[in-house]
């Protein structure tokens, strides 16, 4: 069974490993790769509000996925805007990683990763959203920016802990222990 897990952590992790990690210590910084990528194709961006203000300010091809999206949009992505710029898909929210087709067939598509998910599930729900049905894809992290935040990882981890203990006829006990910060081994 240890051998199981074993290629299966190894396994998830080379599915979230990006493909390139570029400097993006500034939003400027962050939202310049991005724009430079919409002159080549498609950007799919997960991240926050603050890099979303940053694009917006670019005058960007910008479309910010919500409950209300054309979903017939994000299927044609390939596209492009305007003579030299493709769509610039924002996801701020972790549902929008999650069930949607974003498609390029012609072009090739980036996802950059501008917000840590919470977990490796989230993540690789969010890393699936580019390259479906074998569009070609790629998917760019920031340096500053880990694919997952190991914090929220944890608090997760406990919560499924908690949940599957209270399903038990004889709940399994959990020694209290004290976390003062969580940290991923190197």
């Amino acid at each position: 069974m240890k051998r199981f897990d074993y290629v299966l952590e190894t396994t998830a992790q080379t599915l979230l490993d990006v493909d390139k990690t570029v400097h993006g210590k500034t939003l400027n910084n962050k939202a310049t790769y991005i724009e430079d990528y919409s002159h080549i194709g498609p950007v799919l961006v997960y991240c926050d509000d603050s890099l979303h203000e940053e694009l917006k300010n670019r005058n960007l091809p910008l479309l910010v996925v919500d409950n209300n999206v054309n979903h017939n949009i994000l299927r044609q992505l390939d596209q492009p805007t305007n003579i030299n710029q493709y769509s610039v898909v924002v996801a701020k929210d972790k549902s929008a990683m999650r069930g949607l087709d974003y498609r390029s067939v012609k072009v090739k598509m980036a996802l950059f990763v501008a917000k840590s998910f919470e977990n490796k599930r989230e993540a690789f729900q969010g890393f699936n959203r580019v390259g479906r049905f074998g569009d070609t894809c790629c998917r760019i992290g920031f340096d500053d920016v880990p694919v997952i935040d190991q914090k929220a990882a944890t608090s997760h981890k406990l919560k499924l802990f908690k949940f599957v203990a209270s399903m038990q006829k004889n709940p399994v006990t959990m020694k209290e222990i004290k976390i003062r910060e969580a940290t991923a081994p190197s």
